[in-house]
């Protein structure tokens, strides 16, 4: 058996990493490693805002302004059409507000769940906005693939403008407006900007072209920032510095609803970009996969604190119903992956009817934990009769938006970005699709598709090597995501003098080298095949916080892997 781990880079000597001021050496090693060049890590560090992109570079993004404006003076109505997840009412928060602060006639947004007729602008959603009596409807986090409903919309003499990120089919919607940085006439320096992230770039425009650190865009950047990192889109420079100021200003002055969570969560102090990750944005999520998203979107851009304390405790137990609901479908959904999994096959597709604990508004979580759990992509389908819609999740390299914009068999509907994405077809097409998404996700992995490929890490490191100050020096790099993995690394050769079980459902253990030793966290439940005494190789990672005992001691490492200790 080959390695199962394996260094990504060849180690620099320690005068290579000397070289930049203000930066320690393992951060330039770190940063190296994520191709950040030498001449910008202390701009990356401090998130700088210059690493933010000129908003008019965004195609569009002055035409809709422009007739936003117009629509404004001329004392028409709008609507906003958002999609349902964390980064789309992210999106429609900061447009509602941006366009209250400007005065206009703004209908209750259209922000439907995934429960129903697919997400954002659908034939659904048209009618709707009809209703609202808007003269103009501004789409956020979605759009790109509506065609036939911006045609419909036009018809009737309602003007879109849509603000989107995601892939676009050919030939686009014919809107008033489509900014889009996915664009094939694009020139915006950052194409992998989330859907929050174009709508502040909207918003900084309409509001007379504010600087990004304007104390007026405060409430818009937190925002932006946290719709940025939910969405898993690649953590380039400019999503980077969106999410750490998001992050810092969440850390000093959160909005009510963000302090109601963070409250809720017992956070206090110094938020981590992994207590929005995991603890804040899973329940803004989970309102739209199980309820309404709007109860999110009324947490988010209430300034009652009152009632973002009632808000929070509403979506707690939406989310605590939706963890109940994933572990039952993410059992059933290995089930059927088994036999995938025993034939080795380069992605998990599995399928089931909708109902009976097989929620449409929820494949995206089980794809999510079947991609993490085995490291390829992972497609689960819930059908309804003749119809089915499926989601995608996958690990970097494989743009999983790109493969859908240009999917054989053809699609009903599809959107995506890099590692995720979506999609409704009919089920006869699944067969075809299934051997499509193969041969393209072989193709763009190659040997790396394969089950076995191994764990890349960073840099091996001993036991000893494990401090706070290296913790806090890796910790400073956040936040991490596609494109900017987080920092891994590897400890080999070590005994485990101690595995025992925490709260049922994780795993601490204590490793030793000589006089040497450290407690690792497992999030997982007590492994059965976990050689105590004998020498075994850890991949791990660092903290994202430290506790003051760790501050004073040792952190205690993450461990993302086991294996046994190969000479």
């Amino acid at each position: 058996m080959g390695k199962r781990w394996q260094l990504a880079h060849a180690p620099y000597a320690r005068a290579e990493l000397a070289g930049v001021a203000g930066v320690a050496p393992l951060q330039v090693q770190l940063l190296r490693h994520r191709a950040v060049a030498d001449a910008q890590m202390r701009a990356w560090l401090a998130a700088d805002p210059t690493l933010v992109s000129d908003p008019h570079a965004l195609p569009d993004v002055d035409r809709a302004a422009a007739a936003i404006h117009a629509a404004i003076r001329a004392g028409q109505r709008l609507v906003i059409v958002g999609d349902c997840d964390v980064d789309g009412l992210t999106a429609t928060a900061i447009i509602a507000q941006t366009l209250r602060v400007l005065g206009a006639d703004l209908a209750p947004a259209i922000v439907s769940p995934r429960l129903d007729d697919g997400r954002g602008l659908t034939m659904a959603t048209v009618g709707e906005v009809q209703r609202s009596g808007a003269h103009l409807c501004v789409t956020v986090d979605n759009g790109s693939a509506s065609v036939d409903e911006v045609a419909a919309l036009t018809a009737v003499g309602i003007d879109v403008i849509i603000t989107d990120h995601h892939h676009l089919p050919t030939p686009p919607p014919a809107a008033l407006a489509l900014v889009n940085p996915q664009r094939a006439d694009s020139h915006y320096p950052a194409p992998e900007i989330s859907g929050a992230g174009v709508a502040l770039q909207l918003a900084r425009v309409l509001l007379g072209d504010l600087a990004l650190t304007d104390a007026r865009l405060t409430g818009s950047v937190e925002l932006a920032g946290l719709g940025t990192l939910a969405d898993v889109v690649r953590m380039g420079p400019e999503n980077h510095t969106l999410v750490a100021r998001a992050v810092a200003q969440m850390s000093q002055q959160p909005r009510p609803g963000l302090a109601a969570l963070l409250q809720l969560l017992r956070i206090e102090g110094s938020v981590t970009p992994r207590d929005l990750a995991f603890g804040v944005s899973p329940r803004l999520n989970a309102a739209g996969r199980l309820g309404d998203p709007r109860v999110a979107l009324e947490l988010l851009t209430t300034d009652d604190p009152v009632r973002a304390a009632q808000l929070t405790e509403e979506l707690d137990a939406i989310n605590s119903e939706r963890q109940r609901q994933t572990e039952a479908m993410v059992k059933t959904a290995r089930d059927l992956a088994k036999d995938q999994l025993e034939r080795g096959d380069p992605i998990i597709f599995v399928k089931h009817a909708a109902g009976d604990g097989w929620q449409m508004g929820m494949v995206g979580l089980a794809a999510g934990r079947l991609a993490d759990d085995y490291g390829r992509l992972a497609v689960v389908v819930a059908e309804n009769g003749a119809n089915c819609r499926g989601s995608l999740r996958g690990p970097r390299g494989f743009d999983i938006g790109a493969v859908l914009a240009a999917s054989d068999p053809p699609l009903g509907a599809a959107g995506g970005h890099a590692q995720a994405g979506g999609f409704s077809a009919p089920v006869a097409h699944l067969d075809a699709l299934r051997a499509y998404l193969t041969r393209a996700y072989v193709a763009a992995l190659g040997a790396q598709a394969a089950p076995t490929a191994p764990l890349m890490v960073d840099a091996e490191l001993p036991l000893a090597a494990i401090t706070s100050d290296r913790a806090l020096l890796v910790m400073a790099l956040a936040p991490f995501g596609a494109g900017f993995s987080e920092p891994t690394f590897v400890t080999t050769g070590v005994a485990l003098s101690r595995v025992w079980g925490v709260g049922g459902s994780h795993t601490k253990l204590t490793a030793r080298d000589g006089n040497d030793y450290r407690t690792f966290f497992w999030r997982r439940t007590l492994p059965t095949d976990v050689p105590q005494e004998a020498r075994v190789d850890i991949v791990w990672q660092m903290p994202s916080r430290l506790r003051d005992y760790e501050m004073r001691h040792h952190p205690e490492a993450l461990v993302v892997a086991i294996f046994p200790h190969e000479v």
